[in-house]
């Protein structure tokens, strides 16, 4: 059981590179997505530190998506909640996307929501 536990460990940092990969290059991505690389990227780390059974990364791993997925209904549904997620996606994604210039993000983000109203509106 203990292989089952490393390959499920092996998946979750794989799925945590992958997360913060697209945090760093797709800079127009959202919170729901810059929270879920945080939420790998925790992940990750919490559980060899902590010492935890590696086969709890079979429920980690669906837990992630499942934490996208509420967190995308809080964003648009509670403001409270709101404002407290995306100001923790706004420092994770400063401190993912280090040494790129501001001004290349805010071009980025701009063309993304332009591209998103054009696509709905269509």
């Amino acid at each position: 059981m203990d292989i089952v536990g490393y390959i499920g460990y092996a998946v979750l940092v794989f799925f945590a590179v992958t997360w913060l990969y697209g945090v760093r290059t797709q800079l127009g991505a959202g919170a729901f997505t810059i929270l879920g690389a945080l939420y790998f990227l925790l992940s990750a780390i919490v559980i060899p530190v902590f010492n935890i059974n590696m086969l709890h990364t079979l429920w980690v791993i669906p837990g992630g998506f499942l934490f996208v997925y509420i967190v995308t209904m809080i964003l648009i549904h509670v403001p409270i909640l709101s404002f407290l997620l995306r100001s923790v996606a706004g420092i994770f994604s400063g401190i993912v996307r280090l040494g790129i210039p501001r001004e290349r993000i805010e071009k980025e983000k701009a063309t993304s929501i332009r591209n998103f109203v054009d696509d709905y509106f269509r």
